[in-house]
């Protein structure tokens, strides 16, 4: 077995446990200025989601069928599409911290 597949399922087998982390950690930090981060969270989700998009246009091309795989996109495009995805993870677990943090 290579390395990086035993890093790979490492992560999967503690993945659980990783999401409760980021959940508490999240909760931590927003319980700290709550309305501030009400505010935050959606705008930085829209720059993930930004991020996203603009890899993903990159590829469109008239006559094709929109793919979910980044094999066609050059190595820049590539990043801003698995960075926007990043983005976008991170405020999904901040907008759960938040509901945490609420209650």
């Amino acid at each position: 077995m290579k390395q990086s597949q035993s890093i790979a399922k490492t992560l999967v087998l503690l993945y659980p446990f990783i999401i409760v982390f980021f959940i508490v950690f999240s909760a931590s930090i927003l319980t700290t200025a709550p309305t501030v981060w009400m505010r935050a969270v959606p705008a930085i989700y829209g720059f993930g989601f930004l991020l996203f998009l603009c890899a993903k246009l990159s590829v469109a091309r008239p006559g094709t069928p929109v793919s979910s795989s980044d094999k066609q996109m050059s190595s820049g495009y590539r990043l801003l599409y698995h960075s926007g995805y990043l983005i976008m993870v991170l405020s999904v677990f901040l907008t759960l911290g938040l509901l945490v943090a609420r209650h």
